[in-house]
């Protein structure tokens, strides 16, 4: 864990959720430090405004993040094109997870419509959701 803390970092913070059944689930959130402390931190939450309260967080549940190695915006992101192995990935509240793979042989893009394609694997075509494909390897 981070053992130097400064007040503006951004941090990722862990909790948990202990059940009855002895199942134990962490969370993690992201958070801004606003003072540091010999064993823990006042943090608030990333995404809540100024005026929520802050709470404090053991530092061995916390880690700095280098702003500069993550960036807001990716500068070469290739998107699928025809003929690139392509990975469908999907999470519905009724379907649960979805994820099929194939060759992508068909991308059609209507004004006022959701951009979709088709992916071919093997003679069986599926249509998806464009938003949900990414590039597994490119054709060239």
């Amino acid at each position: 864990m981070s053992e130097e803390f400064k007040k503006g970092d951004l941090v990722v913070y862990a909790g948990y959720t202990d059940k009855i059944e002895g199942v134990t689930k962490a969370h993690y959130r992201l958070g801004i430090v606003r003072a540091v402390g010999k064993y823990e931190l006042f943090v608030i939450d990333q995404n809540k405004s100024i005026y929520n309260s802050s709470f404090r967080v053991p530092k061995e549940c916390a880690q700095v993040i280098d702003r500069a190695a993550v960036l807001p915006r990716a500068k070469d992101v290739s998107r699928p094109e025809l003929g690139d192995l392509v990975l469908y990935y999907s999470e519905g509240n009724h379907t649960g997870i979805v994820e099929d793979h194939g060759v992508l042989v068909a991308s059609t893009n209507i004004p006022g419509q959701l951009q979709s394609v088709k992916v071919r694997k093997g003679k069986d075509e599926s249509s998806h959701s464009y938003k949900d494909v990414i590039v597994l390897e490119h054709a060239k």
